[in-house]
């Protein structure tokens, strides 16, 4: 099961560069035996990979049709215990640093997506939706 978490950074000062957000990641999920690849999927261009004790991890920017306004993409590319707990926390974790987190329930623009971020009360909301793709 391949599991994909976007981050959206909402504030100037939340900026950082996709090589720095992969390390903090990386950090966060104590990964190790970082490389940069280049993507077989023409559009994609490159994208980084480390593994975990329990999983393979890929950070990539977010694609631009269902994400467009996402500026990054964590995959988790197996199941593994407690992965939505994982996943939970580090959602939940990124939202107290002023970012928005979206976690779709599947890769199909049907499919219920749910949102994590601050309310104006500092307090973190989870919401479920389905995302717009986005029109040229």
């Amino acid at each position: 099961m391949i599991t994909q978490i976007y981050f959206r950074f909402d504030l100037p000062e939340n900026v950082f560069e996709l090589d720095a957000f992969v390390q903090l990641i990386q950090n966060e999920l104590l990964g190790f035996d970082h490389e940069i690849r280049e993507s077989s999927n023409y559009f994609a261009g490159f994208y980084h990979k480390f593994k975990t004790k329990e999983n393979i991890i890929n950070v990539a920017n977010a694609d631009d049709t269902c994400f467009h306004d996402y500026h990054y993409v964590v995959t988790f590319n197996k199941d593994e215990n407690s992965l939505q707990d994982k996943i939970i926390k580090l959602a939940e974790t990124w939202v107290l640093k002023g970012w928005t987190v979206s976690i779709p329930d599947g890769p199909l623009i049907e499919d219920l997506t749910r949102t994590c971020y601050l309310n104006e009360d500092g307090k973190i909301i989870w919401k479920e939706h389905r995302v717009e793709p986005h029109k040229n």
